[in-house]
């Protein structure tokens, strides 16, 4: 938590916790060579706060620490946050903290061993992963807790002992708000029931914790380097090897990518997460609507996650195929078509962009065009099919099947270029007059 030179700004309410966080910092300021100074907020909710700020003043004059007074009101704050107090007090106060801390400098807070206690509980009954339940952490960015080791009652007797005194919250004593709830009543029921070293004991489960945590954050990070692509707005994961991972890094996989997408996001529940990881194992094309905007959608070969709906961008209007001749169409390219005899044909055409179609089965004109409700295309011989089946068997993704540019004629689609040509449109033994298309691209999704 320390090093020698370290500058330290110490948040004291005047409690016993922060009171003996201030007098462990000054027993070690001459071994570390620290550079100490105190912040006192006063939230505006008691009549006594002016006298604890008062004493808080007092005890940094007489250990020649520099102390700044901040003056807050939390209940309006709150309403204009539309929070709680208690969480408007702490998003406040460190703020302040972050405020007056110096470059690279540390906040020391006074959260302790029955603070943990009553935060993993907090967290455990209104639904939270390993992190959550892992409560307090020692250190958190810039961010030390000195006394998260010890009890609440070794404070008071290390107090005691050195005859310090510190003020009573009084506050604390009622059960206005929850965690007072947990702290009052709960936790000495546990210890007094069901095990007497409850609180040092779940101090125990939560370092194991933190190291899980620290070790599956860490392996997440790694995978998501590996299978992740991230763009403005966008993450996409292949989707081949994120099946691959187990469930638990499915699930840190999406939060990383929502916490991308979306920083500091809290409105993401285990449901929203667990649903983006299952997409995975769906069949065919799926999406999944998030709060904040974020839309997940699987594809063939990914799973991705965007803000908002992107729109679809061919430039690909119904244009008429000139035949002979040369179609130019804006956002696609040039369609030349000529027509030959089939004794003319030297070999049919393999080239992907290039077809030989049986001009006497064309009875209507042909269109190059978007698909249209009604589309079919023949597969075998006297095998029509939807085409939307066609494409999803095909395993084309959803946002791409709209932009596909198709050769059709009516209802029926004779080519979709780089990927089908009609059964029923290819030359036989029987042909008379062979269509030649050649298309040249500008960009064909």
């Amino acid at each position: 938590m320390l090093k020698k030179g370290d500058s330290i700004v110490i948040g004291v309410s005047g409690g016993a916790d922060s009171v003996a966080l201030l007098f462990v910092l000054l027993e070690l300021r001459k071994d570390y060579d620290l550079r100490l100074e105190v912040v006192h907020v006063n939230h505006g909710l008691r009549p006594e706060a002016a006298k604890e700020a008062e004493y808080v003043e007092t005890l940094c004059k007489e250990n020649e620490i520099h102390f700044f007074l901040r003056e807050i009101d939390v209940n309006k704050l709150s309403l204009e946050m539309g929070r709680g107090t208690e969480e408007t007090g702490r998003i406040m106060r460190y703020r302040i903290f972050d405020e007056l801390c110096e470059k690279n400098g540390k906040i020391a807070v006074a959260h302790n061993m029955n603070d943990l206690a009553e935060t993993m509980l907090f967290n455990l009954w209104r639904g939270t992963g390993p992190k959550g339940l892992a409560g307090i952490a020692p250190v958190r960015g810039n961010i030390i807790r000195p006394l998260l080791c010890v009890e609440r009652t070794e404070i008071e007797e290390f107090l005691s002992e050195l005859k310090i005194k510190y003020c009573t919250d009084s506050s604390n004593l009622t059960d206005d708000y929850t965690r007072n709830r947990i702290r009052n009543n709960i936790i000495p029921l546990i210890r007094k029931d069901v095990a007497e070293r409850a609180v040092p004991h779940m101090f125990e489960t939560a370092g194991q914790l933190e190291g899980l945590n620290d070790f599956a954050a860490g392996f997440t990070k790694e995978v998501f380097g590996k299978i992740a692509t991230c763009e403005e707005g966008e993450v996409s994961f292949s989707r081949e090897e994120f099946r691959r991972q187990h469930p638990y890094i499915k699930n840190l996989l999406v939060k990383e990518a929502i916490d991308r997408l979306v920083p500091g996001n809290r409105d993401i529940t285990s449901l929203h997460i667990g649903s983006v990881a299952c997409l995975a194992d769906s069949e065919g094309s799926k999406e999944v609507d998030l709060p904040y905007g974020i839309k997940a959608t699987s594809g063939y070969k990914a799973i991705k996650l965007s803000l908002g709906r992107k729109e679809i961008k061919t430039g690909i209007e119904p244009v008429e195929i000139a035949i002979p001749g040369e179609t130019v169409v804006a956002g696609f390219g040039t369609i030349r078509c000529s027509l030959l005899n089939l004794c003319e044909i030297p070999e049919i055409s393999r080239k992907e962009y290039t077809k030989c179609l049986d001009y006497d089965r064309i009875s209507r004109p042909l269109l190059i065009r978007r698909r249209q409700s009604g589309d079919m295309i023949t597969v075998a011989e006297n095998g029509r099919k939807k085409l939307k089946d066609f494409l999803i068997d095909c395993k084309v993704d959803r946002a791409v099947r709209d932009s596909l540019p198709l050769i059709a004629a009516g209802s029926d689609i004779v080519w979709i270029p780089g990927l089908r040509l009609s059964e029923a449109y290819k030359i036989t033994k029987d042909t008379k007059t062979v269509l030649i298309i050649d298309i040249f691209k500008e960009d064909i999704c």
